[in-house]
């Protein structure tokens, strides 16, 4: 029914040939994926902070930061009126409470482990 055309050598040759062109193409298109990919991205160099110990230190603005924020406090021998109710918050009974049950807790299990 069906018959076998055998062309002999003509066919593996062309075989090879089709078989080393698409290995070829495939590493051509493998390389340009390759240098695009990693060709286009750029580098980032930082530059170097240039400063002299004569100038003040420069701080950049960091987000969240507040400009009412306090990098150091001038230490006093006392606090005046003014500092403390800035600075000082009286605690509540409730506060207090809690405070000293947290305490109580610490006692008890100090005691209950000791031999």
């Amino acid at each position: 029914m069906f018959k076998r055309i055998d062309r002999g050598d003509a066919v593996v040759e062309n075989v090879k040939r089709l078989f080393i062109i698409g290995i070829l193409i495939f590493i051509i298109i493998l390389s340009v994926i390759l240098l695009i990919g990693y060709g286009t991205k750029k580098k980032f160099y930082a530059q170097p902070v240039r400063y002299s110990i004569n100038e003040a230190p420069f701080l950049p603005l960091e987000p969240g930061l507040q400009d009412a924020y306090i990098y150091a406090n001038d230490t006093a021998s006392f606090w005046t009126k003014e500092a403390c109710e800035v600075w000082f918050t009286a605690p509540d009974g409730k506060l207090l409470e809690q405070l000293e049950n947290s305490n109580d807790m610490m006692v008890k299990r100090i005691l209950e482990s000791a031999p």
